[in-house]
C-alpha cells in the first residue's frame, strides 16, 4: 500500500544522538533493490532533569527539581551512595510530579520523605479537586451549551441551573436516560456530581491506605547521615521508558555547628 514501519527490534537500546535512515527496497519478482538514505532524520533524546543537590540536616526533606522529556515520572528511589538500584526490592519515596501541557513534556517533580507532609498534600489536593468538579463536569460534558465562560467558578447549585437550557437537557436525556425535563436534568446531574465525589473520597482513602499498609511500596524512614543517589523513573515523550540517576544528590549532615570563643583580655595601668 505504499506505506512501511519498522517495529524497532534492536540488539541494545540506542544512545542519545541524531541518527541517519537507511531504507532498502527489495523487488520480490526481480530481486532488484534500491537504497535511499535520510540523513538526520532520527533523533534519540533522552528526558532532561534538573536538579540541585541538597545537603540538609534534615532528616525528611523535601526534594524537588524539573524534567525536559518526560511523559511521566513514576518513581523515586533515594538509595545510600553507590548501591545499584533494584526496582524489584527497593522502597519507594513518595513523588508528585506535575506535567505542563506543552509538547516537549516539561514540568515539575517533588520527592517527600515526611509521611504527615506528604498526607498533607494529598489532601489539599484531593479537597481542591472537590472543589473544582462542578466546574469539570460541565467542561467535560456541557461545555459548548452551558453557557458558564470557561475557568468560572461552578458550585453545585450552578451546575444544576444549567438544566434552564433546553438543549442541555436534552443531552441529559439522551446520555443518561434521565427523565427529559428540567428536574430530571437536575437529579441526574446531582446524581454524577454525587458519584464523582464518592469514586474521589474512595480514591483519597485508598491512597492513605496504601501509604499506611505493613506492606506499602514506600518508606518514611529517616535518613541516616550520609550520601545519597537519587534515581527517578519514568516515561519519556517517545513512550520509551527511562531511569534518571542523580548521584550524591542528597547528603545529610548532622554535625553541630562550632563557633569559636574570643576573650579579651583587659589591661591595667599601673
Amino acid at each position: 500500500n505504499g506505506s512501511w514501519s519498522s517495529n524497532g527490534h534492536l540488539a541494545a537500546a540506542l544512545p542519545e544522538g541524531t541518527y541517519d535512515v537507511v531504507l532498502t527496497i527489495t523487488d520480490p519478482l526481480t530481486g532488484m533493490s534500491m537504497t535511499k538514505t535520510y540523513p538526520d532524520s532520527f533523533v534519540v533524546e533522552l528526558p532532561k532533569i534538573t536538579y540541585t543537590t541538597t545537603i540538609t540536616n534534615n532528616q525528611t526533606p523535601t526534594l524537588s527539581g524539573g524534567a525536559t522529556g518526560a511523559n511521566d515520572i513514576y518513581g523515586a528511589y533515594i538509595l545510600p551512595k553507590g548501591q545499584v538500584l533494584d526496582v524489584d526490592t527497593a522502597k519507594q519515596r513518595a513523588l508528585m510530579w506535575q506535567e505542563d501541557t506543552n509538547i516537549e513534556g516539561s514540568g515539575s517533580w517533588q520527592i517527600m520523605t515526611n509521611k504527615a507532609e506528604y498526607i498533607a498534600l494529598l489532601t489539599e489536593d484531593h479537597t481542591a479537586y472537590k472543589a473544582q468538579l462542578p466546574e469539570q463536569i460541565v467542561e467535560w460534558n456541557f461545555d459548548d451549551i452551558s453557557g458558564i465562560d470557561s475557568g468560572s467558578v461552578v458550585t453545585v447549585e450552578d451546575l444544576k441551573n444549567i438544566c434552564t437550557n433546553l438543549d442541555v437537557v436534552q443531552r441529559v436525556s439522551d446520555w443518561w436516560g434521565a427523565p427529559n425535563t428540567e428536574q430530571g436534568c437536575r437529579d441526574q446531574l446531582q446524581q454524577i456530581y454525587d458519584e464523582e465525589i464518592a469514586y474521589a473520597d474512595q480514591d483519597f482513602q485508598d491512597d492513605i491506605d496504601s501509604l499506611n499498609a505493613p506492606d506499602s511500596i514506600y518508606d518514611f524512614t529517616p535518613f541516616l547521615e550520609g550520601e545519597y543517589d537519587i534515581y527517578l523513573t519514568g516515561e519519556d515523550v517517545g513512550y520509551g521508558n527511562f531511569t534518571h540517576t542523580l548521584p550524591g544528590g542528597l547528603v545529610i549532615d548532622l554535625t553541630n555547628p562550632t563557633a569559636q570563643l574570643i576573650t579579651q583580655q583587659a589591661s591595667v595601668s599601673p
